[in-house]
């Protein structure tokens, strides 16, 4: 590709970045969303089975055109959410170049120069909307070096057939933490969800269960803990 100027480069084409698009392409300016991906759904296509959105699809919509609701009752399904960008980013006739990987990103006298591995953009300005998936946050804790089981990251997790009879702790009990285990009920898998405290005491609880009960049944009855390692 020889090279190419252009009013905005987008660099990453899932939510944020059609978004943007529609907006830019509203403004009449010339823009180009590059996109590592090989296939349209960003952030979507890494995600576990079974993930959800955590609200309803008229909340949860992008800009101009609302997500069709979901054919049963409850929030959008992963595969749904990708449908519906696969068929934004068409129904807008949207720039996407894919799969193009950016390789550096340089300030030049009238804009941007953006070097990738299919050739060299520049732009008048260069909007990042990359999400941050691929760098996960994992925290340190002691004893995380000489553990030998598994540690996984969310990022990573696709679904609970690798851990049928083993023993879970889930760390953190927000919505991710409170997913992973109710799509895992059914499973011969025992569970520990763990809340951290930000004040002077470790955590504030620590529960294992095995119960058909969501975690919000059981976590009152559990007193508040350390936690420790199990025979």
């Amino acid at each position: 590709m020889a090279d190419q100027t252009i009013d905005v480069l987008v660099i990453g084409a899932g939510q944020s970045g059609l978004a943007v698009g529609y907006y830019l392409r509203r403004a009449g300016l010339t823009f180009v969303l590059l996109d590592d991906q090989a296939a349209p759904g960003g952030a979507w296509l890494q995600s576990w089975d079974s993930l959800q959105l955590f609200s309803p699809a008229t909340a949860s919509s992008l800009p101009g055109w609302l997500m069709p609701p979901p054919e049963e009752d409850g929030f959008p399904t992963r595969d749904t959410v990708i449908t519906y960008l696969t068929q934004y980013e068409q129904r807008y006739a949207l720039p996407v170049q894919r799969p193009v990987r950016i390789l550096h990103v340089r300030r030049a006298s009238a804009g941007f120069v953006v070097l990738t591995d299919q050739g060299t953009w520049q732009a008048r300005a260069v909007v990042c909307a990359t999400g941050s998936w691929r760098n996960p946050y994992l925290p340190d804790y002691p004893g995380r070096a000489t553990f030998k089981g598994v540690q996984l990251h969310s990022a990573y997790y696709r679904n609970a057939l690798p851990f049928a009879g083993k023993r879970v702790l889930v760390v953190g009990a927000a919505t991710l933490g409170r997913k992973c285990w109710r799509k895992s009920r059914g499973w011969p898998i025992r569970f520990g969800l763990q809340k951290k405290n930000l004040g002077s005491c470790p955590m504030t609880w620590t529960v294992e269960f095995c119960s058909s009960k969501p975690p919000s049944a059981t976590m009152p009855k559990v007193a508040q803990c350390q936690l420790r390692r199990q025979p």
